[in-house]
This record gives structure tokens, sequence and C-alpha cells, in this order.
């Protein structure tokens, strides 16, 4: 039960503090504003639509973010978000199938550790800079497709396939199956973000289950003939519990691991190269200024994207005692959800923060990849991607514009992702 203090401040900061709800179209689109006006105000809150404790200025970000011990990422990220429990018949397909269990993304330490130190150097940043070659034909091959003279979708032509495509051969999944992974990504973050109507969790739920099998026929594959890509490393290495003597990762942990580097190793990647079209296909003076200057500025615009854009706009956190936050009392088993979005406009720490400023130097303190010990493996290769994917379109083509009304765009709804679903632009 909320304590006396909980209840004045949550009354004296009635909820949302946004001034709108998480969930609304005019938020989706575009949150910017409505964090530069509640950050001051409300850095934290709750947000009686979900239930959840927003955690929105840089500084407690950052600060929850490194107490594991009262802000513990041991939930369903899936089905813990939903305030009301989540249908039955949606959690019946979701039981079935692996056993699921915790290992990265929601693992506390020192578990978490034995974990992450198994795929810290798959994406190791020197490894991942010796791919750059191949990011770059890549994006050529998808350039070449793009119709002569037209207009072209963006993200379905260019922005999806280049990440997802990646994230396939790294895996060691054949091309063929980038569609699928894109279907099953898609439907996981779907479930997670409680997009749509109960039939379109439904089908997200089957899809999620989907994956799974799949995942299970390529261990099983790869365990009998590995091959130089992650599953079969995965496969072939020894783990180290706390307890008991090292051994082969089983079943449930390899798809844990799998699922999450499947999806996250498409989304962010996929959402900031279209985001950073959106602003390109807007701003001739950006698109001047990253031509003049040359590589700094464009890692200077890779980094602003991300920052400006948000693809990944928050993470939760579910409470294991009751605490004290910038005057605001969450009770124990709260969630609290980390708004990296938001803390990527905190003025007290970015100037101007809707300006894209490729010159900004500290640019890289963004949140978009999360702190703390749960700070994304797949950094350096979204990073990459999205760098590469920037220098080639900058020198195949000469201008860009949008080809729709920018305030019609599509954005996925959403409420912790940020994405262009369909982004339609001119590029000579």
């Amino acid at each position: 039960m909320a304590s006396s203090t909980d209840q004045k401040t949550e009354h004296a900061q009635p909820a949302p503090a946004l001034g709108t709800s998480a969930m609304a179209d005019e938020f989706l689109r575009c949150p910017h504003a409505y964090y530069q006006q509640a950050l001051p105000q409300a850095p934290v809150f709750k947000d009686e639509e979900t239930g959840m404790y927003w955690v929105m200025r840089h500084d407690l970000i950052q600060k929850v973010a490194r107490d594991t011990e009262t802000f513990s990422s041991r939930i369903d990220v899936i089905a813990d978000v939903y305030k009301d429990g989540m249908d039955p018949e949606v959690q019946q397909i979701r039981e079935g199938g692996v056993t699921r269990v915790a290992t990265l993304l929601t693992q506390d330490p020192p578990v978490h550790g034995t974990y992450r130190e198994l795929v810290n150097l798959t994406f190791a940043a020197d490894k991942v800079a010796a791919m750059k070659p191949y990011m770059v034909e890549m994006a050529n091959t998808l350039i070449d497709a793009f119709p002569a003279g037209e207009s072209v979708e963006f993200v379905s032509a260019f922005a999806a396939p280049l990440p997802v495509t990646i994230i396939a051969d790294q895996l060691g999944l054949p091309r063929d199956q980038a569609g699928n992974i894109k279907r099953w990504s898609d439907a996981i973050v779907d479930l997670l973000g409680q997009v749509g109507d109960r039939e379109h969790q439904i089908d997200c739920a089957k899809r999620e289950r989907e994956s799974m099998d799949y995942l299970l026929e390529e261990i099983a594959r790869r365990r009998e003939d590995p091959k130089r890509n992650i599953i079969s490393d995965l496969c072939t290495l020894t783990y180290q519990p706390l307890e008991g003597d090292p051994r082969p990762l089983n079943d449930d942990e390899l798809v844990s691991i799998l699922t999450q580097l499947m999806v996250a190793g498409n989304e962010t990647s996929t959402n900031t190269i279209a985001g950073g079209m959106w602003y390109l296909a807007q701003d001739p003076g950006l698109v001047s200024r990253l031509r003049d200057g040359g590589s700094r500025a464009l890692l200077g615009f890779v980094e602003e994207i991300l920052r400006v854009w948000g693809p990944n706009q928050g993470q939760f956190r579910r409470t294991t005692k009751e605490v004290e936050l910038e005057g605001v009392t969450i009770p124990k088993g709260a969630m609290v959800h980390l708004r990296y979005g938001a803390g990527n406009f905190d003025e007290t720490v970015f100037a101007n923060p809707d300006k894209i400023d490729v010159d900004r130097r500290n640019a890289r303190k963004h949140l978009t990849f999360g702190a703390g010990i749960h700070f994304c493996v797949g950094a350096p290769l979204a990073r990459q991607e999205i760098l590469a994917s920037f220098e080639v379109l900058l020198d195949r083509f000469k201008t860009f514009e949008l080809a729709e009304d920018p305030n019609e765009a599509s954005v996925h709804c959403h409420y912790n992702l940020r994405g262009l679903t369909k982004l339609n632009v001119r590029c000579q």
C-alpha cells in the first residue's frame, strides 16, 4: 500500500505529468515538447494509465540503472507491463514452448555477468569495424533497387532490410529467413508495447512461439554441424554458472539470448536510419553540413539522431523495496519505466535539445543504448550500420526530400520504442 507521502505526491503531481496519454498519437509522433514541459515539473511521476512510475531526468535514470538491488530487471518485460494483466489466450500461447529464463536484459548481478561475458566479444568494436565494407556493399545493393526517378518507401526498401539481413548473417540464419526474422521481431516488439487489439496480440503471440520453435531447430542443427556464426559459438562454448560445474548453455538459455539479439539487432538500427532520413529529407542545410564536415560531422550526426529520434524510448525495472526518488515514494513491487527518450532531452545536459548539432561535444552521453550493466551489447553494431548507411546515401544522392506531408508520417504506436512504419522519400 502506498504511504501517505506517496498519496500527497501523486495528488500534487496528477498523472499524466506529460499533459497527455503516453499512447496518444500526438505524443507518439513527437514526444519532445511534452518531455521539455514535464521534465522540470515532474522528473519522477506515476503514469496512471499504466500504473508505472516514470523516471525522466538524465541523472536519475543513470542512478536507477546502476542501483540493481533496488530496481531489479528480473521481470517478464512483456507480460509484466500489462496493468490489468495479459489476455488469457495470449498468455496461454506464450506459456508453450521453451521455459522462459532470465539471461541478459531480464537478469540482475551477479548472474547477469555470467551471461553477458558470453556475448560481449560478439559485438566488440574492432570486430564490428571490420564489417564496414560488407555493410557498404549491402547498402549499395539495396539502393540499386530503388525505382529510378520515383519516390521510394524508405523503411521497407532500405532501413529495415539492411539491419535485419546483417543480424541474420551474424546469427547464422539463412538470408531467405530475413523476412520471418522481421515478422517475429515486430511481433515481440508489439507484445512489449501493448500494440493493437486482442486479435493482433494473439497473432503476435503465435509469431513469437513460431520464432522460438525455429530457433530450437537451428540450435539442434548447429550443435551437430557448427559454423562460423553466433548460434554455433553459443552452442559450443562453455558456460560457467555461479554454482555447479561448467556446462553448455541449455535450450531455454540459448533461445532467450538469441531472441534478444535477434530483436535488438535490427529494431534500433532500422528506426534510427529511418528517423535520420526523416530529418535529412526536411533539412537541405543539414545535408550540406554533413557533406562539408566529412567523417567527423557524420559521426556527430549518428549520435545526434540516436539522441533526438530515440528509437529506444525506455526500459523497465521493478522495485524490490519501497524507495523515495525525487520526493516521490515508489512502493515495493512497482513497475518503473526509465524514460531514455526524456533523458535525451534534458536541457541541463543537452543545450538546445531540439537542435541536431553535429558538433555537440557530449552527444555520446545520450541514453538511447541504456545505462549501467544493461548498456546495449549491440551498440557498436548499430552505430556502424547507421554510419555506413548514411555514408552510402550521401555518396549516391545529392538531394533528399519527403514525398509526403511530414505531419502525416506513419509512426509505430508503441509505448517505449519509436519508429516510422513508412517513409516515402525522393532521393536524387
